[in-house]
């Protein structure tokens, strides 16, 4: 019997690629491989809720699987201070009003049960996402802060949450919070989901952590931010675009790329994903792929991800395919990147 140390079973357990099963199997292996494997086995915990069939009424309610989840860390608290990500979702369970077999919770009461049970909670989220009643254990080990609604009352919350790291927000036109200076968290990523009323709030956001930013999404927003020259730190950008769909002009959208691309002096990712609203094969491209534009791209750049793959033209334009080539396919196209070793792997980004 070959016995591997178990330094090498750390570094094996480390890797991304593993999935829930493959812990299960290393941590049956022996009692030593057991006690590295069950960190990975409790990292996060996932709570799902049943949702009442009459669209007016948001009521929720814990379904038995969560309730029994939930039931297993509150009476294992050694296992339950090892979970670092607690995500609360609507699953396919539904009641009708009234129903006693499901008791109905406030969205903020269902989180503060899951707050009560999980101590060092590294990150949270939620569609619906509302800040804590009273300031739970995990405020001082919270690093990511997912779908939450920025204003006064949630930073509130956020102002105590000093490790906080990424933050993915929206906000109203109305109870926007005043940001102090300087922020009581050092912000690395920023995400945008949704935006009423001026942008003001989250310019205010982005210029605040601007030191520290190093991935900042704009969602559909290209034009609220196109000189990047005040983040020396941003590695990575992530917009959405309608690709002349709907309304949008692909020309407007080019502009602001122009204007913005020369600023980006350090990036090394660039993500460009289609409006939900608006999806076609070949969409993100007919915004990115022109020559102007890929001349542009930063020479620090390393990576672009698209939820969307190239026509053959529009592969030729981006790649550099020199006048002649040949690709009758998209298999064509991506062969001759690989030649010339450019990775193309089609990853679904939402």
């Amino acid at each position: 019997m070959v016995f591997l140390p178990n330094e090498l079973v750390d570094r094996i357990l480390s890797e991304s690629v593993l999935r829930k099963r493959d812990y299960c199997n290393i941590a049956l292996a022996s009692h030593d491989f057991c006690a590295l494997a069950r960190r990975y086995l409790f990292e996060d915990v996932t709570v799902e809720c049943a949702y009442c069939t009459d669209e007016s009424d948001p009521a929720r309610a814990l379904t038995d699987t969560a309730r029994r989840r939930l039931r297993f860390f509150r009476t294992h608290p050694d296992l339950a201070a090892l979970v670092r990500g607690a995500y609360r979702v609507d699953g396919s369970e539904t009641f009708r009003p009234g129903d006693p077999d499901y008791q109905v919770k406030a969205i903020g009461r269902i989180w503060d049960a899951i707050y009560a049970v999980f101590p060092r909670l590294e990150q949270v989220w939620d569609e619906f996402l509302v800040p804590p009643s009273t300031l739970p254990a995990c405020t001082s080990t919270l690093r990511s802060v997912r779908s939450l609604w920025l204003t006064n009352e949630a930073f509130t919350w956020l102002r105590h949450c000093r490790n906080l790291r990424s933050l993915n927000c929206s906000f109203t036109s109305e109870g926007a919070p005043v940001l102090p200076s300087p922020l009581p968290f050092s912000l690395e990523e920023i995400r945008l989901d949704e935006l009423y009323g001026p942008p003001t709030p989250f310019l205010d956001l982005v210029r605040l952590s601007s030191s520290t930013l190093r991935s900042l999404d704009l969602c559909g927003r290209l034009a609220i931010l196109t000189d990047f020259s005040g983040l020396p730190a941003l590695e990575t950008l992530r917009l959405s675009v309608c690709g002349g769909q709907g309304r949008a002009d692909p020309a407007h959208e080019q502009s602001l790329l122009r204007a913005s691309l020369p600023t980006l002096t350090r990036l090394k990712t660039l993500v460009v994903v289609q409006h939900f609203s608006w999806r076609r094969s070949g969409g993100v491209f007919d915004v990115i792929a022109h020559p102007d534009i890929v001349a542009l791209f930063p020479k620090t750049l390393e990576r672009i991800e698209c939820d969307d793959e190239p026509t053959l033209e529009q592969c030729k334009s981006l790649f550099g395919a020199p006048a002649g080539t040949s690709m009758r396919n998209t298999t064509e196209a991506r062969r001759w990147c690989q030649e010339r070793g450019i990775a193309w792997r089609k990853a679904r980004l939402g």
